[in-house]
C-alpha cells in the first residue's frame, strides 16, 4: 500500500509542472496589454514602458515563468494590480468559503445521489425508478441561476422559513448548497444506477443469491462495493469542479468565493489574480484526483497489486 501511494504521489509531480506551464501560457495569451490597462487611457508610452518594466512584462516568457515559480515556492502568489494586495491574502479569505460550499454540496449530492441510484437499480423499470431518474433529469436540466432564484422566492419570500442573508454560516449555506448540489446529485444518481445495474448482472452476484445471501448483504456487501470505483470517480470530479467556484451561485447568494473573484479579475485583466487563482484551483483538482486514486486501493485491493 505504501509503495502504491508513493508511486501515485511521485506521478503527480510532472502533472503539476505541466499544469503550471499551461496555466501560465493560457493567461499570457489573453487579449489586451496589462501594462496599458494599468497605465490608463491618458498614459504616455514612457508610462506604459515603466509599468511594463516594473511588473516584468518586458521580460521573455520563460524568464517570467521561472520568476513566478520561484516566488510560488516561497508562498508568494503575486500582488493584485487592482487592489495592490497580496493574492495569497485574498485567496485565504475566499478559498475556505468555496471549499466549505463544495464539501457540503458534494456530501449532500453523494448521499442523495447514491440513495436514488440504489433505489433505481434495485427497482428498475418500476415507478420508483422512474421517479428517481425524473428527479435526476430535473436536477440536470434546471440552470443554477433559476434554481437559486426560485429557492429564494419560495423559502425566503413566500414561506419566510429562511432569511435572504444570514450571519450564521450554517443557515447561510442551506440554499447555496442545494443550488450547487442539485446537478451533482443528478450525475451521481445516474452513475450509481448504471454501475449497480452492470454489477448486479454479474455471475458472482447471481451465485451469491443462489447461496442464500440476504438481499441487503448482496447489494451493500458485494454489488455496491464493486461499483464504488465508478461512483467515487464521479464524486471526485464533481467536487473538483465545485472547487473552481460556482460563479452564478456565488453571485446570487452573495457568497464570497473564488469563482466571483476569478471572473472579476478576468474582466479587469488582473493577470496575477487570474494566474494564481486558476493555478490554485488546478492544483486542488489534481490532489483531489490523487486522493481518489488512493481510495481505489483501499476499496479494491486488486488495484495496488497491479
Amino acid at each position: 500500500m505504501i509503495k502504491y501511494i508513493f508511486k501515485r504521489v511521485i506521478s503527480v509531480i510532472p502533472v503539476l509542472i505541466a499544469v503550471s506551464i499551461l496555466v501560465f501560457m493560457m493567461v499570457h495569451v489573453m487579449p489586451g496589454d496589462p501594462a496599458e490597462l494599468l497605465a490608463g487611457d491618458m498614459a504616455t508610452e514612457e508610462d506604459i514602458e515603466r509599468i511594463r518594466e516594473k511588473y516584468g512584462y518586458d521580460q521573455p516568457l520563460y524568464v517570467q515563468y521561472f520568476k513566478y515559480m520561484g516566488n510560488l515556492m516561497k508562498g508568494d502568489l503575486g500582488t493584485s494590480t487592482k487592489t495592490h494586495r497580496p493574492v495569497a491574502e485574498e485567496l485565504a479569505v475566499r478559498f475556505p468559503n468555496t471549499l466549505r460550499l463544495a464539501l457540503a454540496a458534494t456530501a449532500l449530492a453523494s448521499v442523495l445521489g447514491v440513495a436514488f441510484g440504489l433505489i433505481s437499480a434495485q427497482l428498475r423499470y418500476s415507478i420508483w425508478d422512474n421517479l428517481a431518474m425524473f428527479a435526476a433529469l430535473i436536477g440536470l436540466s434546471i440552470p443554477p441561476f433559476y434554481l437559486g432564484l426560485m429557492l429564494m422566492l419560495i423559502f425566503c419570500v413566500n414561506l419566510g422559513w429562511l432569511p435572504i442573508s444570514s450571519n450564521i454560516w450554517y443557515i447561510a449555506m442551506i440554499l447555496p448548497v442545494i443550488t450547487v448540489g442539485a446537478r451533482s446529485m443528478a450525475v451521481i444518481a445516474r452513475m450509481t444506477r448504471s454501475s449497480m445495474l452492470e454489477v448486479l448482472s454479474q455471475d458472482y452476484i447471481l451465485n451469491a443469491k443462489a447461496h442464500g445471501f440476504s438481499e441487503i448483504k448482496v447489494v451493500f456487501g458485494c454489488a455496491l462495493k464493486n461499483a464504488m470505483n465508478s461512483i467515487i470517480t464521479i464524486m471526485g470530479i464533481q467536487f473538483g469542479t465545485l472547487l473552481g467556484g460556482a460563479v452564478v451561485t456565488e453571485k446570487i447568494f452573495g457568497w464570497v468565493g473564488i469563482g466571483d473573484y476569478l471572473v472579476t479579475a478576468i474582466k479587469s485583466r488582473d493577470y496575477q489574480v487570474v494566474q494564481s487563482t486558476i493555478l490554485v484551483t488546478a492544483v486542488a483538482f489534481v490532489f483531489v484526483n490523487l486522493i481518489i486514486d488512493i481510495l481505489y486501493a483501499f476499496i479494491n485491493p486488486k488495484i495496488k497489486l497491479s
